[in-house]
């Protein structure tokens, strides 16, 4: 039996996965959609177009290590975000170590997590 075809622009689209890849990153910025491109980046889905999804794989299906798609292609893609929003400090912190970047009273910094 022949699996249904979905046409988008002339396109065939493939209705059940054969593949999934996995990954994780985390982002740091102080902005919101910045910090979100970081974790994308991190776990290796920032040159794809996103299509979310639901998170159902088929029995079938196989892992790869790695996307196998061509840069800028559309990836369907299952994933949780965990965000926080901190104010910055009021003021510099002195220590030994390199610190990250103070940044203005008024500034959040957006942390997340790609998963």
């Amino acid at each position: 039996m022949q699996e249904p075809m979905l046409h988008l622009q002339g396109l065939p689209l493939k209705i059940t996965p054969r593949y999934f890849t996995t990954g994780a990153g985390a982002g740091v910025s102080a902005f919101e959609l910045v910090s979100f491109d970081r974790a994308l980046r991190e776990a290796g889905f920032a040159d794809y177009n996103l299509l979310r999804v639901s998170s159902i794989l088929p029995p079938s299906a196989e892992h790869r290590s790695h996307v196998e798609l061509p840069k800028g292609s559309l990836l369907p893609i299952a994933y949780g975000v965990f965000t926080s929003n901190e104010r910055a400090p009021e003021s510099p912190r002195r220590s030994p170590t390199p610190s990250p970047p103070t940044l203005a009273p008024w500034a959040s910094l957006w942390r997340q997590k790609v998963i």
